[in-house]
């Protein structure tokens, strides 16, 4: 029987190359050198992990110079910033929200909800938290920079257009204080499940009703 070559996280060594996040821009053109070289140094993570990583393997990986990679992201911690960054942003978590859904928070909720759940069940945010967790006794820097970058960031975003509803008489003031709420009603302890492997990642039907019922959930606590 044939073994299929895994890389360090238990993924197929053919998935590796799927995991680019940036293969086009939105007009349909190559990506810039930067995201080559994010797609390249992401392809490295799944293979070997963060302590094996440095910037020289991803220099020859790449086929980029060490000066590249340093102009373009001055150092190690500045390059799993920008992953952490783009992967957010990729994913649509810092996008509007509001302007999309002006008068109705239910839409908002359930917009954000699928949007948050797609990108936390696809393999490039599967990996890199399972980096942050192997890798949390040796490198504790690594969540202290997902959490900013990642988590904080998207939360400012959403929680300042969230609060728009309030102004608009929609939500109570409570509801613009505790979408950590919504966020437990939404991810339950399905991504620690995935994590961990007990559970595959939920399908776009799961999703879609998850996003639904927990915003609906979350409104007939704190709307007005």
């Amino acid at each position: 029987m044939q073994t299929v070559p895994t890389t360090r996280f238990g993924m197929a060594r053919s998935q590796a190359t799927s995991l680019n996040f940036m293969q086009t821009t939105k007009s349909g053109q190559k990506v810039s050198k930067r995201e080559q070289l994010l797609n390249a140094a992401m392809e490295l993570l799944v293979d070997q992990g963060n302590m094996a990583f440095s910037m020289n393997a991803l220099a020859r990986h790449a086929g980029a110079s060490k000066e590249t990679l340093y102009r373009h992201f001055g150092n190690k911690q500045g390059l799993f910033e920008a992953i952490v960054t783009e992967n957010a942003d990729q994913a649509g978590l810092t996008a509007d929200y509001f302007s999309a859904h002006p008068n109705n928070p239910a839409g908002f909720l359930t917009a954000f909800g699928e949007a948050l759940l797609t990108f936390l069940m696809s393999p490039q945010s599967i990996v890199i938290n399972r980096i942050v967790i192997a890798e949390a006794a040796s490198n504790p820097e690594l969540a202290l920079i997902l959490d900013k970058h990642g988590r904080q960031r998207v939360a400012q975003s959403v929680g300042a257009q969230f609060s728009r509803y309030l102004e608009q008489g929609l939500v109570s003031s409570e509801a613009t204080q505790s979408l950590n709420y919504f966020l437990g009603l939404l991810l339950q302890d399905s991504q620690i499940k995935v994590l961990d492997g007990s559970i595959p990642p939920l399908t776009k039907p799961d999703i879609s009703a998850r996003a639904e019922h927990a915003a609906a959930l979350y409104l007939k606590l704190f709307a007005c």
